[in-house]
């Protein structure tokens, strides 16, 4: 009878193991909605951390517009920095480091002075440092007073043109012409004049 009994009870075991070894249909895929959304601001391209090189955002040209022309400070604003669409150059004033080579003053061209702004133009001509003697890459009021420039943030890139700006805070100000190739970096410690 023990034998019997045994038999008896390995029939449901093995119904057991045949229904695990049957497959089970995997579910239908769901189909995943996508949208686009498409803002009819400014465009902006914002992460927290994007590669050396990649800005953080697109600024909005408009909203560094003055008369014409763009204008910008940098965060610590230690750089003061302009489009100059008039002039089809780019520039800014700020620290120059102290081997920034010395240049024709302005008024005394005679007299070999340190630099007080760097640019770039749009004639395929390296940047270099020269010497002004009125702001060159302020705003100015209607009244032609010297006007506050909104701050560019760092990272972000500003672009007017063939002209692309950037702040970072440890390389500074960097400005190029696009179409040339000719730009510059400069930091109140160093410079790369293209």
């Amino acid at each position: 009878m023990r034998a019997h009994l045994t038999a008896i009870g390995a029939i449901p075991l093995t119904l057991l193991a045949l229904t695990a070894c049957v497959r089970t249909p995997a579910p239908a895929p769901t189909a995943i909605a996508t949208a686009t959304v498409t803002k009819t601001e400014a465009p902006s391209t914002r992460s927290a951390s994007a590669p050396s090189g990649i800005p953080r955002s697109i600024a909005n040209p408009a909203e560094y517009e003055n008369q014409g022309n763009y204008y910008f400070t940098s965060p610590s604003t230690k750089w003061h920095c302009g489009i100059i669409t008039s002039a089809k150059a780019v520039g800014c004033h700020g620290p120059f480091p102290a081997n920034a080579p010395r240049v024709p003053g302005s008024g005394a061209p005679d007299k070999m002075v340190a630099p007080n702004a760097v640019g770039v133009g749009n004639d395929n001509l390296p940047a270099r440092f020269f010497s002004v003697g009125d702001p060159a890459y302020y705003p100015f009021g209607k009244d032609g007073s010297v006007a506050k420039a909104r701050v560019l943030p760092y990272g972000d890139a500003l672009t007017v043109g063939d002209f692309t700006c950037r702040i970072a805070e440890t390389t500074g100000a960097t400005c190029d012409n696009t179409r040339t190739g000719h730009g510059f970096t400069v930091s109140d410690t160093a410079y790369n004049l293209r």
